[in-house]
């Protein structure tokens, strides 16, 4: 532990930079100003006094030491700030701008965020600008109230200024749907939209960005499950997921809620190996009537393999898959083998039963995660089906092994955003 705060206080928002370094705001009903936390000599002190502000928010921390914030008197205009031993305010409330959203701050010390002008109406234009100086900046983004011809209905609020002067954020669009995109104001590469099949909806929490183009954000997968994607605007990975299994200090635990509720809190964060940090509601892997609180875990990035066989207790070792009725009488209970041979995430396909022979599949129950059993609705009709598991790449691995040990056929690539199929992948 490195601080801690007096009763009544809360810490808000810590940043760290490369040398280890933390910032964070402390406050009650006002701010108690800017705190940095010194890794070389272990020691925590307020590097900002809140003596032009009585308000801050998201204190970012570069690798050269620089803060920066949005900051606010009691009451008066918020501005974007940068701290170097001196504040240099980089935009300001007043004028052209109406209201100024939080910032995002890299280690260029250049300051991100969502600007809107003329009024605090959200009938107003909207603006996604980089400052690299008190009042000099670029557009990267405008929305359609200030540009007729824009993709964009609006901004969300947050955003994320990567290393590389980039800029990620996300955007209802005008043809329908939400999206995430990251861009410099020239070059705009779509990261992900709600139109592709791997996600059911796009969350509101800042995307985040590192140098090598990668953004991570949080959303809801294909089968309705929370879920973070990163993507890098050619392939797209769902990272980890609601009811996925995760190691803790009580033993393999499940990502999941006794009720609705959200497994995830608040934005995630990437570094430039690709690895991202995240907090989850956990729960027992077998009953998530109890509840564990919650845990921080980092989802480490690494090379995809070819996807593993699915265990069928014959050809590839391990336990047979098994499907039951369900309560209701007209879903199926399906489980199968998750841990023999692990796999990033699995599909389970329909096919019509007099189509068996062909294994010819028609439809499909796509992300169902790596818990091992999964509630679906089958098509109407005699049915077949089947479980496929997909590396973090995006490919699929084979639909079985007939009676001979070979693999099976199958022509079900594309029902699940899946484009590439491998059979290379070997069960340990």
């Amino acid at each position: 532990m490195v601080y801690g705060a007096l009763a009544g206080r809360v810490l808000e928002n810590p940043s760290i930079n490369a040398a280890g370094d933390c910032a964070f705001d402390q406050a009650d009903f006002l701010s108690d100003g800017i705190y940095v936390y010194d890794a070389s000599s272990g020691m925590t002190t307020q590097a900002i006094a809140p003596v032009t502000f009585s308000s801050a928010s998201r204190a970012d921390i570069t690798d050269a030491g620089e803060i920066g914030f949005r900051g606010s008197p009691f009451g008066g205009a918020q501005s974007w700030r940068l701290w170097d031993g001196a504040e240099t305010i980089f935009a300001a409330e007043g004028g052209a701008i109406a209201y100024l959203f939080t910032p995002s701050t890299n280690d260029d010390g250049k300051i991100a965020g969502k600007v809107r002008l003329g009024s605090t109406s959200g009938s107003s234009p909207d603006e996604i600008r980089v400052y690299d100086g008190a009042g000099s900046f670029a557009t990267i983004a405008v929305d359609e109230d200030g540009d007729a011809g824009s993709p964009y209905v609006g901004f969300d609020n947050g955003v994320s200024l990567a290393p590389d002067g980039r800029v990620a954020f996300i955007a209802d669009l005008v043809a329908g749907g939400r999206g995430v995109f990251l861009s410099d104001g020239v070059t705009t590469l779509t990261i992900a939209t709600t139109a592709d099949p791997k996600i059911a909806d796009i969350s509101f929490f800042p995307p985040t960005a590192n140098a090598t183009g990668l953004v991570a954000f949080r959303g809801t997968d294909a089968a309705g499950l929370d879920a973070i994607f990163v993507g890098d605007g050619n392939e797209l990975v769902r990272a980890v997921g609601e009811h996925d299994l995760v190691p803790t200090d009580l033993g393999t635990a499940r990502i999941d809620q006794h009720d609705d509720s959200v497994v995830f809190g608040g934005a995630v964060a990437i570094n430039g190996r690709g690895d991202i940090a995240f907090n989850a509601a956990l729960t027992p892997p077998d009953d998530n009537q109890v509840e564990w609180g919650s845990g921080m875990f980092v989802a480490y990035a690494g090379t995809a393999g070819a996807p593993p066989p699915v265990p069928d207790g014959a050809t590839v070792p391990g336990s047979q898959m098994t499907a039951d009725r369900a309560a209701n009488g007209v879903d199926i209970v399906v489980t199968w083998d998750a841990d023999s041979c692990p796999a990033d995430d699995y599909n389970l396909f329909f096919g019509d039963l007099a189509q068996v022979a062909s294994v010819t599949v028609a439809s499909a129950a796509c992300g169902l995660g790596t818990g091992g059993t999964a509630t679906v609705t089958p098509p109407p009709g005699d049915t077949f089906f089947l479980v496929a598991a997909e590396n973090a790449a995006g490919v699929e691995g084979g639909h079985g092994f007939d009676s001979a040990g070979q693999p099976r056929p199958s022509n079900g690539i594309g029902l699940c955003g899946v484009t590439e199929q491998s059979l290379d992948g070997t069960c340990p």
